[in-house]
C-alpha cells in the first residue's frame, strides 16, 4: 500500500512539473537545439524506466492530445492513431529529452514544420520528429568535431617539437599503411 501511495504521489508530482501545458509555458526559453539538448530534464527512456512503459506511453499520449487541441484542425488524430503514434515515439525516440519534445511541439505550433491542411496524422507527427532528429544529429556531429578540433589545438599547443614530429610520423605511417592495404 505504501509503495502504491508513493508511486501515485511521485506520478502526480511528475505530471504537475512536466505536463505538456506547463512545459509549453516555459518553451519560450528554448531558442536552439543546443538549449533543448543540454537542459537537465528526463528523457523518454528514463520516464519509461522510472514509471513503466504504460505510464510513459500515456504521458506521450498527453502530448499528442495537447497538440490535437492546440492545432484545432478539422481532422485531428483519432484515439487509435494517438496510441499508435505515442508507442512509435516511445520506441523510436527514447533518447529525446522532455525539453526536446517541448522544442519540437513549439516549432509545430509556430508553423516551422509547414502547413497541416486541416489534417493531423501519424505520418505528419513522425515527420516532425524525423526532421528534428536530423537537425539534432547534425548539431551533435558539429559539436563533436568542434570539441575534437579544440582538443587537438590544446594538444598541439602543449606538445614539444619532438612530440609534434612523432605525431606527424605516426600519421604518415597510418596513411602509408592504409594506402598499401587499399592497393
Amino acid at each position: 500500500m505504501q509503495n502504491k501511495l508513493t508511486a501515485l504521489i511521485s506520478n502526480e508530482r511528475f505530471l504537475k512539473i512536466y505536463s505538456p501545458n506547463n512545459c509549453m509555458k516555459h518553451s519560450y526559453k528554448l531558442k536552439t537545439i543546443a538549449e533543448a539538448i543540454n537542459l537537465p530534464t528526463p528523457s523518454i527512456s528514463s520516464i519509461r524506466r522510472d514509471y513503466g512503459a504504460t505510464a510513459c506511453e500515456s504521458y506521450i499520449m498527453l502530448w499528442l492530445v495537447y497538440l490535437n487541441e492546440m492545432l484545432a484542425v478539422s481532422r485531428p488524430m483519432s484515439e487509435d492513431q494517438i496510441s499508435l503514434c505515442s508507442s512509435q515515439i516511445m520506441n523510436d525516440y527514447g533518447y529525446l529529452k522532455l525539453t526536446e519534445i517541448s522544442f519540437i511541439f513549439k516549432r509545430v505550433l509556430s508553423g516551422e514544420y509547414g502547413e497541416f491542411y486541416e489534417r493531423l496524422g501519424i505520418d505528419k507527427v513522425l515527420r516532425f520528429f524525423r526532421e528534428y532528429d536530423k537537425e539534432r544529429l547534425q548539431y551533435i556531429d558539429d559539436e563533436r568535431q568542434r570539441e575534437h578540433a579544440e582538443f587537438r589545438y590544446q594538444e598541439q599547443k602543449n606538445e614539444t617539437p619532438l612530440d609534434d614530429f612523432k605525431r606527424k610520423l605516426k600519421k604518415a605511417y597510418r596513411l602509408t599503411e592504409r594506402k598499401t592495404r587499399d592497393d
